[in-house]
């Protein structure tokens, strides 16, 4: 990102500010701030329309929104360096083009934390000058005197009149009508009282009941939390019906979700149906309720990456000391990786938009298996090694794959074996003997692997294995390659299938994505 750009200056600016004011709190894991950004960024399914920028501006408001900005904002590892890696990871979706309007949400970050859009404290009204008071009419002895009660009478209200016109003139005219969902007005009766106002003139200034004032107070540390989670938007409070239920279902799915449970609507409306009746009550979990019940506290469907999430943690650690250990002595450029993966090469979409009900398609499972493999800096990356399971596919015509530029193999299964493996090994081994290098290559234990390098001499080309159960979380290729080079073929599959279409008129769901091998492998070559 250039040093130029504005996002990228704004997050130097709010970085080197918050590092600096030791007066902003300091984040927790407990605070709210951690809670919503610690999640990688991602879009809902029933917002995938919307794209990544009304997730963000979604999220940032709710936050640091123009009324709680400054109650949110924390320093630190766990508040607004979490909030900075996850936009730094959001403007690279697909789907992103706000920078411009992300430049504003991080001016107005930049300037609360700074202290200039938010006065934290109510300014002390000035003295007022007191009112020149008007000469009494004097009473004529002559006149005739009033009757006594009737005398006190007419002093009340003369006296009451002119206070309440005092009071009145003290009041503003725009003054912002105090509400529970207003925080700035909230903290205001609190300010006053602290400069010695009484609540009936604090009442008397906002134009509000002085009973409501007073609840208000009583309450103040709900509504501040109701107004911190929710933001700045909420103008009457509400009680959730069942509140012991909810708050103790969200807290058993926290406690899951710290223990890498993977929980779905129907593991949640079972246990919210055991703590239903343990306390008695009876409800209709309908889903209807359950989405209220995960809209409210924040909860979204994410998908989860099996492998990696079972591996122990501490065993992966000394495992990576053990391969950082194995490399140590190797050039980046001298140190590759290889891995298999299958493409369903066919696979047309799963998912679809529709204004009606309509059946999907039946998913092609023919397979490429593909052999990649790349060293640690990316300067060179190795021609797949392509199996299938036809000697020559159709496609090919009465050419041999060496004609298209292909190393393919082909046996039942359209898998690795280890009579693929071995010459595979070796004519690398060949390659830097002649280039005089001499190479580390890391493989996963999978069995072709293992029996592949029986029997072979090998001179510049040295094979290490990655220990078993952790090529999850070990392997270069697992850590987001092939994930690239399939996403590439797909975007390039789903382009070749919408010219098709718009090119024959006859064409339909079903036909557009019926190519043949040949067509997949030039667009794997392509994606690679």
């Amino acid at each position: 990102m250039s040093a130029s750009n504005p996002v990228a200056e704004l997050f130097a600016k709010i970085l080197a500010i918050s590092q600096s004011r030791s007066g902003i709190p300091l984040a927790t894991r407990d605070d709210l701030i951690f809670q919503k950004f610690s999640c990688p960024p991602f879009i809902p399914q029933d917002e995938e329309n919307e794209g990544m920028w009304y997730v963000v501006n979604k999220l940032m408001d709710s936050l640091f929104g123009v009324e709680n900005c400054k109650e949110n904002l924390r320093r630190g590892k766990y508040g607004i360096e979490v909030v900075i890696d996850y936009l730094k990871t959001a403007r690279k979706h697909s789907s992103w083009n706000a920078d411009e309007l992300l430049v504003l949400k991080l001016e107005r970050i930049y300037q609360c934390l700074k202290g200039k859009i938010y006065k934290f404290d109510l300014e002390t009204d000035p003295p007022k000058k007191p009112s020149p008071k008007k000469p009494q009419k004097k009473i004529s002895t002559n006149e005739a005197p009033l009757d006594q009660s009737k005398a006190v009478s007419v002093s009340s209200t003369q006296t009451s009149s002119t206070s309440n016109k005092q009071l009145s003139s003290s009041k503003p005219k725009n003054t912002p009508k105090l509400t529970p969902g207003n925080p700035e007005a909230t903290s205001n009766p609190k300010k006053r009282n602290k400069n010695k106002s009484t609540q009936q003139a604090t009442a008397l200034k906002f134009g509000i009941n002085q009973t409501s004032l007073s609840r208000w107070l009583k309450e103040k540390a709900t509504i501040q939390k109701r107004v911190t989670y929710n933001g700045g938007t909420v103008k009457r409070q509400r009680t959730a019906a069942y509140p012991q239920l909810k708050q103790a279902l969200f807290n058993w799915f926290i406690e899951a979700q710290s223990r890498q449970m993977p929980i779905n609507d129907n593991i949640l409306r079972t246990k919210a149906q055991k703590f239903a009746n343990l306390l008695t009550i009876d409800l209709k979990l309908s889903n209807g309720w359950l989405y209220k019940f995960k809209n409210r506290f924040h909860i979204n469907k994410i998908e989860l990456h099996g492998e990696a999430g079972s591996v122990d943690k501490d065993e992966a650690e000394v495992a990576r000391k053990q391969v950082l250990a194995i490399v140590e002595g190797y050039e980046p450029h001298n140190v590759y990786n290889a891995d298999e993966t299958g493409l369903l090469y066919r696979m047309p979409p799963n998912k679809s938009m529709a204004t009606e009900t309509c059946s999907g398609l039946k998913g092609s499972k023919v397979r490429l298996t593909y052999h990649l493999c790349c060293n640690a800096d990316g300067s060179d990356k190795l021609e797949p090694l392509v199996i299938g399971n036809a000697k020559r596919p159709r496609s090919f015509g009465k050419k041999l794959a060496s004609y298209w530029g292909y190393d393919y193999h082909f046996n039942k299964t359209a898998w690795m074996t280890a009579t693929i493996m071995a010459p595979w090994i070796q004519k690398l081994d060949d390659r830097f003997r002649r280039e005089k290098r001499h190479v580390l290559l890391l493989l996963d234990n999978f069995s072709a692997h293992l029996k592949g390098l029986e029997g072979l001499s090998l001179t510049n080309l040295k094979v290490e294995f990655l220990p078993p159960n952790l090529t999850s979380v070990l392997q270069p290729c697992d850590a987001g390659i092939i994930r690239a080079f399939k996403a590439y073929y797909r975007k390039q599959f789903l382009e070749f299938a919408m010219t098709r279409y718009e090119e024959d008129p006859e064409a339909n769901g079903t036909t557009v994505f019926n190519i043949n091998q040949l067509e997949a492998m030039h667009m794997a070559r392509s994606a690679w």
